[in-house]
């Protein structure tokens, strides 16, 4: 089966560089202290109920999580 490149090359790094920033800068909203303890134990920012990771974080989670399925 041939394989088929849907985005350029400049719209994976326009990918890449929106969740980098949505995960830094935006962050994302918790509403279990539960969580948001364990993010901060993590090392991550958590600010009242929104948490802003660590893109390079997130990157060794993902890649730990797909070590672990094989």
């Amino acid at each position: 089966m041939p394989r088929y490149e849907i985005l350029s090359e400049d719209a994976m790094a326009v990918l890449e560089r929106g969740w980098r920033r949505l995960l830094s800068d935006i962050g994302v909203e918790f509403l279990h202290e539960g969580a948001l303890e364990r993010f901060r134990a993590a090392g991550q920012t958590v600010e009242d109920s929104v948490v802003r990771f660590d893109p390079d974080w997130i990157m060794e989670c993902v890649a730990n999580s797909l070590g672990a399925l094989a």
